[in-house]
Protein backbone atom coordinates (compact mmCIF):
# COMPACT_ATOMS: atom_id res chain seq x y z
CA UNK A 1 0.00 0.00 0.00
CA UNK A 2 2.86 2.39 -0.71
CA UNK A 3 2.24 5.67 -2.55
CA UNK A 4 -1.53 5.30 -2.24
CA UNK A 5 -2.20 8.80 -0.95
CA UNK A 6 -3.84 7.66 2.30
CA UNK A 7 -4.45 10.49 4.75
CA UNK A 8 -6.20 8.20 7.22
CA UNK A 9 -7.10 4.55 7.76
CA UNK A 10 -10.58 3.32 8.74
CA UNK A 11 -10.98 1.35 11.93
CA UNK A 12 -10.76 -2.42 11.50
CA UNK A 13 -9.40 -1.91 8.01
CA UNK A 14 -7.44 -5.18 8.22
CA UNK A 15 -9.89 -7.21 10.30
CA UNK A 16 -10.43 -9.67 7.45
CA UNK A 17 -6.71 -10.33 6.88
CA UNK A 18 -5.67 -12.28 9.98
CA UNK A 19 -2.85 -14.06 8.14
CA UNK A 20 -1.15 -10.86 6.99
CA UNK A 21 2.56 -11.01 7.88
CA UNK A 22 3.97 -7.87 6.23
CA UNK A 23 2.31 -4.47 5.82
CA UNK A 24 3.86 -1.56 3.89
CA UNK A 25 2.28 1.88 4.37
CA UNK A 26 5.29 3.98 3.36
CA UNK A 27 5.06 7.20 1.32
CA UNK A 28 1.54 8.13 2.36
CA UNK A 29 0.08 11.20 4.09
CA UNK A 30 -1.31 9.67 7.27
CA UNK A 31 -1.90 12.11 10.10
CA UNK A 32 -2.77 9.72 12.93
CA UNK A 33 -2.86 6.02 13.81
CA UNK A 34 -4.52 4.18 16.70
CA UNK A 35 -4.98 0.61 17.88
CA UNK A 36 -8.31 0.21 16.02
CA UNK A 37 -6.50 0.70 12.70
CA UNK A 38 -4.52 -2.52 13.29
CA UNK A 39 -7.22 -4.77 14.73
CA UNK A 40 -6.99 -8.32 13.43
CA UNK A 41 -3.25 -8.19 12.67
CA UNK A 42 -2.04 -10.38 15.52
CA UNK A 43 0.20 -12.33 13.11
CA UNK A 44 1.82 -9.26 11.59
CA UNK A 45 5.62 -9.40 11.87
CA UNK A 46 6.78 -6.60 9.55
CA UNK A 47 5.35 -3.04 9.56
CA UNK A 48 6.69 -0.23 7.37
CA UNK A 49 5.60 3.30 8.31
CA UNK A 50 8.53 5.13 6.73
CA UNK A 51 8.46 8.36 4.70
CA UNK A 52 4.99 9.41 5.85
CA UNK A 53 4.59 13.15 5.40
CA UNK A 54 1.68 15.59 5.27
CA UNK A 55 3.52 17.52 2.53
CA UNK A 56 2.33 14.90 0.07
CA UNK A 57 -1.24 16.17 0.39
CA UNK A 58 -0.44 19.26 -1.70
CA UNK A 59 0.21 17.29 -4.85
CA UNK A 60 -2.71 14.97 -4.25
CA UNK A 61 -5.30 17.74 -3.86
CA UNK A 62 -4.37 19.09 -7.28
CA UNK A 63 -3.31 22.66 -6.64
CA UNK A 64 -0.16 24.38 -5.49
CA UNK A 65 -0.13 25.73 -1.99
CA UNK A 66 2.52 27.94 -0.49
CA UNK A 67 4.42 26.04 2.16
CA UNK A 68 4.17 27.47 5.66
CA UNK A 69 7.63 27.18 7.28
CA UNK A 70 6.03 26.95 10.74
CA UNK A 71 4.09 23.81 9.85
CA UNK A 72 7.16 21.71 10.62
CA UNK A 73 6.78 22.68 14.28
CA UNK A 74 3.26 21.30 14.60
CA UNK A 75 2.93 18.68 11.86
CA UNK A 76 3.77 15.05 12.36
CA UNK A 77 2.28 11.61 12.67
CA UNK A 78 0.16 11.24 15.79
CA UNK A 79 0.54 7.76 17.31
CA UNK A 80 -1.79 6.80 20.13
CA UNK A 81 -0.25 5.29 23.24
CA UNK A 82 -1.65 1.80 22.48
CA UNK A 83 -1.34 1.89 18.70
CA UNK A 84 0.88 -1.22 18.53
CA UNK A 85 -0.99 -3.22 21.18
CA UNK A 86 -2.82 -5.50 18.67
CA UNK A 87 0.48 -6.40 16.98
CA UNK A 88 1.56 -9.04 19.47
CA UNK A 89 3.98 -10.82 17.10
CA UNK A 90 5.55 -7.72 15.56
CA UNK A 91 9.33 -8.11 15.18
CA UNK A 92 10.24 -5.43 12.59
CA UNK A 93 9.10 -1.79 12.74
CA UNK A 94 10.34 0.91 10.37
CA UNK A 95 9.30 4.50 11.09
CA UNK A 96 12.34 6.11 9.45
CA UNK A 97 11.98 9.57 7.87
CA UNK A 98 8.48 9.97 9.30
CA UNK A 99 8.11 13.09 11.42
CA UNK A 100 6.53 12.13 14.74
CA UNK A 101 4.82 14.39 17.22
CA UNK A 102 6.71 14.57 20.50
CA UNK A 103 4.10 12.76 22.59
CA UNK A 104 4.08 9.90 20.06
CA UNK A 105 7.15 8.57 21.89
CA UNK A 106 4.76 6.99 24.41
CA UNK A 107 3.64 4.54 21.73
CA UNK A 108 6.99 2.74 21.83
CA UNK A 109 6.77 1.85 25.51
CA UNK A 110 4.81 -1.32 24.72
CA UNK A 111 6.76 -2.31 21.61
CA UNK A 112 8.71 -5.56 21.91
CA UNK A 113 10.26 -5.77 18.45
CA UNK A 114 13.64 -7.15 17.41
CA UNK A 115 14.42 -4.52 14.76
CA UNK A 116 13.41 -0.87 15.07
CA UNK A 117 14.25 2.14 12.90
CA UNK A 118 13.51 5.60 14.28
CA UNK A 119 15.97 7.54 12.14
CA UNK A 120 15.05 11.14 11.30
CA UNK A 121 11.72 10.98 13.12
CA UNK A 122 12.41 13.85 15.51
CA UNK A 123 11.60 11.65 18.50
CA UNK A 124 13.00 13.51 21.52
CA UNK A 125 13.64 10.79 24.08
CA UNK A 126 13.98 7.08 24.80
CA UNK A 127 12.87 6.15 28.30
CA UNK A 128 12.02 3.31 30.62
CA UNK A 129 11.12 -0.11 29.23
CA UNK A 130 10.70 1.19 25.68
CA UNK A 131 12.57 -1.82 24.29
CA UNK A 132 11.43 -4.45 26.81
CA UNK A 133 14.73 -6.27 26.49
CA UNK A 134 14.00 -7.85 23.08
CA UNK A 135 15.57 -5.27 20.77
CA UNK A 136 18.64 -6.33 18.78
CA UNK A 137 18.76 -3.79 15.93
CA UNK A 138 18.16 -0.05 16.48
CA UNK A 139 18.60 2.98 14.23
CA UNK A 140 18.19 6.39 15.89
CA UNK A 141 20.18 8.47 13.39
CA UNK A 142 19.27 12.09 12.79
CA UNK A 143 17.65 12.59 16.20
CA UNK A 144 19.77 15.07 18.19
CA UNK A 145 17.02 15.28 20.81
CA UNK A 146 17.69 11.71 21.89
CA UNK A 147 21.42 12.41 22.14
CA UNK A 148 20.84 15.54 24.19
CA UNK A 149 18.65 13.62 26.62
CA UNK A 150 21.23 10.84 26.94
CA UNK A 151 24.10 13.28 27.51
CA UNK A 152 22.04 15.08 30.14
CA UNK A 153 21.12 11.93 32.04
CA UNK A 154 22.78 8.60 31.31
CA UNK A 155 19.82 6.79 32.88
CA UNK A 156 17.80 7.77 29.81
CA UNK A 157 19.77 5.10 27.93
CA UNK A 158 18.45 2.26 30.07
CA UNK A 159 16.28 1.23 27.17
CA UNK A 160 19.49 0.24 25.37
CA UNK A 161 19.67 -3.27 26.75
CA UNK A 162 22.55 -5.73 26.76
CA UNK A 163 20.92 -7.74 23.94
CA UNK A 164 21.41 -4.96 21.39
CA UNK A 165 23.64 -6.18 18.54
CA UNK A 166 23.39 -3.39 15.94
CA UNK A 167 23.20 0.30 16.81
CA UNK A 168 23.12 3.10 14.24
CA UNK A 169 23.38 6.63 15.61
CA UNK A 170 24.67 8.83 12.80
CA UNK A 171 24.28 12.59 12.42
CA UNK A 172 22.95 12.98 15.95
CA UNK A 173 25.51 15.35 17.53
CA UNK A 174 26.95 12.54 19.65
CA UNK A 175 30.00 13.70 21.60
CA UNK A 176 30.44 11.39 24.59
CA UNK A 177 30.27 7.59 24.49
CA UNK A 178 29.85 6.72 28.16
CA UNK A 179 26.24 5.68 27.56
CA UNK A 180 27.45 2.71 25.48
CA UNK A 181 29.01 0.91 28.45
CA UNK A 182 26.13 -1.51 29.04
CA UNK A 183 25.86 -2.73 25.44
CA UNK A 184 28.09 -5.77 25.81
CA UNK A 185 26.56 -7.67 22.86
CA UNK A 186 27.13 -5.01 20.20
CA UNK A 187 28.51 -6.34 16.93
CA UNK A 188 27.89 -3.34 14.66
CA UNK A 189 28.23 0.27 15.86
CA UNK A 190 27.80 3.10 13.34
CA UNK A 191 28.56 6.57 14.74
CA UNK A 192 29.47 8.56 11.64
CA UNK A 193 28.84 12.31 11.20
CA UNK A 194 28.92 13.22 14.89
CA UNK A 195 31.10 15.33 17.21
CA UNK A 196 33.19 12.58 18.81
CA UNK A 197 36.69 13.90 19.50
CA UNK A 198 38.25 11.51 22.00
CA UNK A 199 38.62 7.76 22.41
CA UNK A 200 39.78 6.23 25.70
CA UNK A 201 40.85 2.76 26.77
CA UNK A 202 37.44 2.16 28.40
CA UNK A 203 35.21 3.38 25.57
CA UNK A 204 34.88 -0.02 23.91
CA UNK A 205 36.34 -2.20 26.67
CA UNK A 206 33.07 -4.08 27.32
CA UNK A 207 32.27 -4.71 23.66
CA UNK A 208 34.21 -7.92 23.10
CA UNK A 209 31.85 -8.97 20.29
CA UNK A 210 32.26 -5.75 18.29
CA UNK A 211 32.99 -6.50 14.62
CA UNK A 212 32.19 -3.32 12.67
CA UNK A 213 32.86 0.22 13.93
CA UNK A 214 32.21 3.38 11.91
CA UNK A 215 33.63 6.61 13.36
CA UNK A 216 33.92 8.47 10.07
CA UNK A 217 33.33 12.23 9.77
CA UNK A 218 33.95 13.00 13.43
CA UNK A 219 36.75 14.88 15.20
CA UNK A 220 38.76 11.89 16.44
CA UNK A 221 42.47 12.66 16.84
CA UNK A 222 45.52 10.52 17.62
CA UNK A 223 45.45 8.32 20.69
CA UNK A 224 48.43 7.29 22.82
CA UNK A 225 46.97 4.34 24.69
CA UNK A 226 45.37 1.13 23.46
CA UNK A 227 41.69 1.70 22.62
CA UNK A 228 40.68 -1.58 20.95
CA UNK A 229 42.72 -4.00 23.05
CA UNK A 230 39.54 -5.86 24.11
CA UNK A 231 37.99 -5.93 20.63
CA UNK A 232 39.73 -8.95 19.14
CA UNK A 233 36.81 -9.59 16.76
CA UNK A 234 36.94 -6.12 15.20
CA UNK A 235 37.59 -6.52 11.46
CA UNK A 236 36.13 -3.32 9.91
CA UNK A 237 37.22 0.08 11.24
CA UNK A 238 36.32 3.36 9.52
CA UNK A 239 38.23 6.43 10.78
CA UNK A 240 38.04 8.47 7.58
CA UNK A 241 37.48 12.25 7.62
CA UNK A 242 38.71 12.85 11.17
CA UNK A 243 41.59 14.84 12.72
CA UNK A 244 44.26 12.13 12.69
CA UNK A 245 47.70 13.44 11.68
CA UNK A 246 50.10 10.68 12.77
CA UNK A 247 49.85 6.96 13.45
CA UNK A 248 51.20 6.34 16.94
CA UNK A 249 52.56 2.97 18.07
CA UNK A 250 49.37 2.34 20.03
CA UNK A 251 47.27 3.06 16.95
CA UNK A 252 49.32 0.59 14.93
CA UNK A 253 48.78 -2.05 17.61
CA UNK A 254 45.02 -1.42 17.44
CA UNK A 255 44.97 -1.54 13.65
CA UNK A 256 47.06 -4.71 13.47
CA UNK A 257 44.07 -7.00 14.03
CA UNK A 258 41.68 -5.05 11.78
CA UNK A 259 40.88 -6.73 8.48
CA UNK A 260 39.48 -3.72 6.61
CA UNK A 261 40.56 -0.17 7.39
CA UNK A 262 39.55 3.30 6.19
CA UNK A 263 41.63 6.31 7.31
CA UNK A 264 41.44 8.63 4.30
CA UNK A 265 40.65 12.37 4.35
CA UNK A 266 42.70 12.99 7.48
CA UNK A 267 45.26 15.76 8.03
CA UNK A 268 48.34 13.54 7.94
CA UNK A 269 51.81 14.91 8.59
CA UNK A 270 54.19 13.65 5.91
CA UNK A 271 56.41 10.78 7.07
CA UNK A 272 58.04 7.87 5.29
CA UNK A 273 56.64 5.23 7.65
CA UNK A 274 53.11 6.51 7.07
CA UNK A 275 53.70 6.24 3.35
CA UNK A 276 54.83 2.61 3.73
CA UNK A 277 51.87 1.67 5.89
CA UNK A 278 49.35 3.13 3.44
CA UNK A 279 51.22 1.77 0.43
CA UNK A 280 51.28 -1.74 1.81
CA UNK A 281 47.61 -1.71 2.79
CA UNK A 282 46.67 -0.19 -0.57
CA UNK A 283 48.60 -2.92 -2.36
CA UNK A 284 46.50 -5.49 -0.50
CA UNK A 285 43.32 -3.70 -1.59
CA UNK A 286 44.45 -3.80 -5.21
CA UNK A 287 45.24 -7.47 -4.82
CA UNK A 288 41.65 -8.11 -3.71
CA UNK A 289 40.17 -6.28 -6.71
CA UNK A 290 42.42 -8.11 -9.17
CA UNK A 291 42.14 -11.67 -7.92
CA UNK A 292 41.12 -12.84 -11.38
CA UNK A 293 44.44 -11.77 -12.91
CA UNK A 294 46.79 -12.41 -9.99
CA UNK A 295 48.09 -15.87 -9.16
CA UNK A 296 50.14 -14.86 -6.11
CA UNK A 297 48.81 -16.21 -2.85
CA UNK A 298 48.62 -13.95 0.21
CA UNK A 299 51.44 -15.84 1.92
CA UNK A 300 53.66 -15.45 -1.16
CA UNK A 301 52.80 -11.75 -1.38
CA UNK A 302 53.73 -11.31 2.27
CA UNK A 303 57.04 -13.09 1.74
CA UNK A 304 57.66 -11.00 -1.36
CA UNK A 305 57.02 -7.71 0.44
CA UNK A 306 58.74 -8.54 3.68
CA UNK A 307 62.11 -7.34 2.46
CA UNK A 308 60.70 -3.98 1.40
CA UNK A 309 58.34 -3.48 4.32
CA UNK A 310 60.00 -5.38 7.15
CA UNK A 311 58.92 -2.76 9.66
CA UNK A 312 55.20 -3.05 8.93
CA UNK A 313 54.83 -6.54 7.47
CA UNK A 314 52.91 -7.68 10.54
CA UNK A 315 49.86 -5.71 9.29
CA UNK A 316 49.99 -7.30 5.85
CA UNK A 317 46.41 -8.52 6.28
CA UNK A 318 44.96 -5.01 6.66
CA UNK A 319 43.13 -3.70 3.61
CA UNK A 320 42.40 -0.07 2.80
CA UNK A 321 38.74 0.03 1.76
CA UNK A 322 38.59 3.72 0.84
CA UNK A 323 41.84 4.04 -1.05
CA UNK A 324 42.00 7.00 -3.40
CA UNK A 325 45.06 9.17 -3.89
CA UNK A 326 42.91 12.26 -3.40
CA UNK A 327 41.89 11.00 0.04
CA UNK A 328 45.42 10.19 1.15
CA UNK A 329 47.41 13.41 1.21
CA UNK A 330 49.79 14.83 3.79
CA UNK A 331 51.09 18.21 4.91
CA UNK A 332 54.80 18.89 5.44
CA UNK A 333 56.47 21.36 7.80
CA UNK A 334 56.01 24.17 5.28
CA UNK A 335 52.24 23.56 5.26
CA UNK A 336 52.44 22.32 1.67
CA UNK A 337 50.16 19.49 0.59
CA UNK A 338 51.52 16.37 -1.09
CA UNK A 339 50.28 12.97 -2.11
CA UNK A 340 51.55 10.33 0.29
CA UNK A 341 53.25 8.43 -2.50
CA UNK A 342 55.26 11.52 -3.42
CA UNK A 343 57.20 11.12 -0.19
CA UNK A 344 60.60 9.45 -0.15
CA UNK A 345 60.93 5.96 1.25
CA UNK A 346 62.53 5.54 4.66
CA UNK A 347 66.33 5.44 4.42
CA UNK A 348 67.29 4.80 8.06
CA UNK A 349 68.40 1.40 9.36
CA UNK A 350 65.23 -0.69 9.45
CA UNK A 351 66.80 -3.32 11.67
CA UNK A 352 66.36 -0.88 14.54
CA UNK A 353 62.60 -1.38 14.19
CA UNK A 354 62.49 -5.10 13.44
CA UNK A 355 61.40 -5.84 16.98
CA UNK A 356 58.19 -3.87 16.47
CA UNK A 357 55.66 -6.68 16.87
CA UNK A 358 52.37 -5.20 15.78
CA UNK A 359 50.52 -8.48 16.10
CA UNK A 360 51.01 -8.93 19.83
CA UNK A 361 48.80 -7.06 22.26
CA UNK A 362 51.37 -6.35 24.97
CA UNK A 363 51.16 -4.10 27.93
CA UNK A 364 54.29 -2.02 27.35
CA UNK A 365 53.99 -0.18 30.66
CA UNK A 366 54.04 -3.40 32.67
CA UNK A 367 56.91 -4.73 30.58
CA UNK A 368 58.99 -1.62 31.25
CA UNK A 369 58.35 -1.81 34.99
CA UNK A 370 59.42 -5.45 35.09
CA UNK A 371 62.50 -4.71 32.99
CA UNK A 372 63.73 -1.85 35.16
CA UNK A 373 63.01 -3.81 38.35
CA UNK A 374 65.12 -6.73 37.13
CA UNK A 375 67.91 -4.37 36.10
CA UNK A 376 67.91 -2.68 39.52
CA UNK A 377 68.12 -5.93 41.46
CA UNK A 378 70.75 -7.24 39.05
CA UNK A 379 73.03 -4.26 39.64
CA UNK A 380 72.40 -4.46 43.40
CA UNK A 381 73.38 -8.14 43.44
CA UNK A 382 76.58 -7.52 41.48
CA UNK A 383 77.53 -4.63 43.78
CA UNK A 384 76.93 -6.78 46.87
CA UNK A 385 79.11 -9.61 45.56
CA UNK A 386 81.92 -7.21 44.74
CA UNK A 387 81.63 -5.61 48.17
CA UNK A 388 81.94 -8.96 49.97
CA UNK A 389 84.75 -10.53 47.95
CA UNK A 390 86.86 -7.66 46.59
CA UNK A 391 86.43 -4.79 49.06
CA UNK A 392 90.19 -4.33 49.65
CA UNK A 393 90.82 -3.98 45.92
CA UNK A 394 88.01 -1.46 45.60
CA UNK A 395 89.37 0.53 48.55
CA UNK A 396 92.86 0.54 47.05
CA UNK A 397 91.45 1.64 43.69
CA UNK A 398 89.56 4.54 45.31
CA UNK A 399 92.75 5.68 47.10
CA UNK A 400 94.66 5.67 43.82
CA UNK A 401 91.94 7.71 42.12
CA UNK A 402 91.90 10.19 45.01
CA UNK A 403 95.68 10.64 44.95
CA UNK A 404 95.71 11.06 41.20
CA UNK A 405 93.03 13.74 41.49
CA UNK A 406 94.95 15.64 44.19
CA UNK A 407 98.19 15.51 42.20
CA UNK A 408 96.37 16.76 39.12
CA UNK A 409 94.95 19.72 41.06
CA UNK A 410 98.36 20.58 42.54
CA UNK A 411 99.96 20.40 39.14
CA UNK A 412 97.32 22.70 37.71
CA UNK A 413 97.85 25.20 40.56
CA UNK A 414 101.64 25.20 40.10
CA UNK A 415 101.25 25.79 36.39
CA UNK A 416 98.94 28.71 37.14
CA UNK A 417 101.45 30.27 39.54
CA UNK A 418 104.30 29.86 37.07
CA UNK A 419 102.17 31.45 34.37
CA UNK A 420 101.48 34.46 36.61
CA UNK A 421 105.15 34.84 37.48
CA UNK A 422 106.06 34.70 33.82
CA UNK A 423 103.55 37.41 33.01
CA UNK A 424 104.86 39.53 35.90
CA UNK A 425 108.43 39.27 34.64
CA UNK A 426 107.37 40.27 31.16
CA UNK A 427 105.44 43.25 32.51
CA UNK A 428 108.46 44.67 34.37
CA UNK A 429 108.39 42.81 37.70
CA UNK A 430 105.96 45.11 39.47
CA UNK A 431 105.54 44.40 43.19
CA UNK A 432 101.99 45.76 43.43
CA UNK A 433 98.93 45.72 41.26
CA UNK A 434 97.16 48.74 42.70
CA UNK A 435 97.85 51.71 44.97
CA UNK A 436 95.03 52.81 47.27
CA UNK A 437 94.91 56.30 48.67
CA UNK A 438 92.36 57.12 51.35
CA UNK A 439 91.52 59.64 54.01
CA UNK A 440 91.54 59.10 57.74
CA UNK A 441 87.72 58.80 57.77
CA UNK A 442 87.86 55.83 55.31
CA UNK A 443 90.84 54.10 56.91
CA UNK A 444 88.85 51.57 58.94
CA UNK A 445 86.69 50.51 55.95
CA UNK A 446 89.76 50.05 53.76
CA UNK A 447 91.49 47.86 56.34
CA UNK A 448 88.42 45.78 57.29
CA UNK A 449 86.53 45.46 53.99
CA UNK A 450 88.48 46.46 50.89
CA UNK A 451 91.88 44.95 51.71
CA UNK A 452 90.67 41.41 52.63
CA UNK A 453 88.45 41.20 49.54
CA UNK A 454 91.16 42.27 47.12
CA UNK A 455 94.14 40.39 48.54
CA UNK A 456 92.52 37.20 49.81
CA UNK A 457 89.66 36.72 47.40
CA UNK A 458 90.84 38.33 44.16
CA UNK A 459 94.60 37.71 44.72
CA UNK A 460 95.47 41.35 43.96
CA UNK A 461 98.59 42.97 45.50
CA UNK A 462 97.56 46.26 47.16
CA UNK A 463 99.94 49.04 48.10
CA UNK A 464 99.01 51.14 51.15
CA UNK A 465 101.04 54.16 52.14
CA UNK A 466 100.94 53.44 55.87
CA UNK A 467 101.93 49.79 55.44
CA UNK A 468 104.12 49.52 52.37
CA UNK A 469 105.87 52.91 52.07
CA UNK A 470 109.33 52.64 53.69
CA UNK A 471 111.22 55.90 54.00
CA UNK A 472 114.62 55.46 52.27
CA UNK A 473 117.94 56.80 53.48
CA UNK A 474 118.06 59.25 50.64
CA UNK A 475 114.77 60.74 51.67
CA UNK A 476 115.89 61.13 55.27
CA UNK A 477 119.03 62.92 54.20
Amino acid sequence: LRHCGFSSLPNNAFANTPNLVKLFLAHNSLTSLNALNFNGLSNLRHLDLSYISQDLLTGLIGYEQQVDPYNSLTEGLDLSEDVFAPLTNLSFLDVSYTKLLSYSARAFRSVAVIQLSLCYTGIPIIVGSMMNGSLKVLDISGNPGITTAIHHDASEARGFNANLEILVCENSTVKHLDWLNGMISLKVLLLGYNNINQLTNVTFANMESLEILDLSNNHVSNWHQRVFVSNENLFILDLSANNINVLTTEMLYDMATVEFLAIGQNSFVCHCLLREFIELAAKNSQAISSTTTSTISPSEEMHKSEGDYNVLFRVIHSYIIDFDEENYKCIDLDNSEFYLFEQERCTFDRTLLDNLNLGVAANTTTANIVKFTLMFFGFALVAFIIYISKWEYIKYFCIIVRNATVLSLLKHKNESLLRKQSLASVAGCYMYDVFVSYSEQDRQWVLDELLPNLERTEDIAVCLHERDFQVSDGSLK
